[in-house]
């Protein structure tokens, strides 16, 4: 029984993934978050890493969201404890170039999410979302 619910679960999530939809989080915009959670996601080249989902209060602006947890600079989540509780912002960061060692290396710009959620309880679910392009 607890594999079938797990299973509709699944399907729910997946199927509000793939929904077609304009969402579009804007970079500083602070949004109240609805829930916050831990998921595996499946990216389109089938690759499954571990993300965070972000579930946004008002579904009419934006719905929910995944985000990887790390690319390849590093983690890219952060629970930010002195932000107000229940939100959510996207943040650009951006890199100066460098040179070490005579390597020239070019300046580097990225986003990343800052949360803090305020109501925490144990996951003992981790579901896998069917991220689309």
């Amino acid at each position: 029984m607890t594999a079938i619910a797990a299973s509709l679960l699944g399907a729910v999530l997946a199927l509000i993934i793939w929904w077609p939809s304009n969402d579009k989080v804007e970079v500083g915009k602070i949004y109240p978050l609805a829930m916050t959670y831990l998921a595996n996601l499946q990216l389109p080249d089938s690759k499954v890493v571990d993300g965070r989902m972000f579930d946004f209060v008002d579904r009419n602006v934006v719905k929910s969201k995944p985000a990887p947890l790390t690319d390849g600079r590093g983690q890219i989540v952060w629970e930010i404890p002195n932000m107000k509780p229940g939100t959510v912002k996207l943040v650009r960061q951006k890199r100066p170039g460098v040179t070490i060692e005579g390597i020239n290396y070019p300046p580097q710009e990225w986003l990343e999410w800052h949360f803090n959620y305020n109501l925490k309880s144990e996951q003992k679910y981790v579901p896998t979302i069917i991220v689309k392009k």
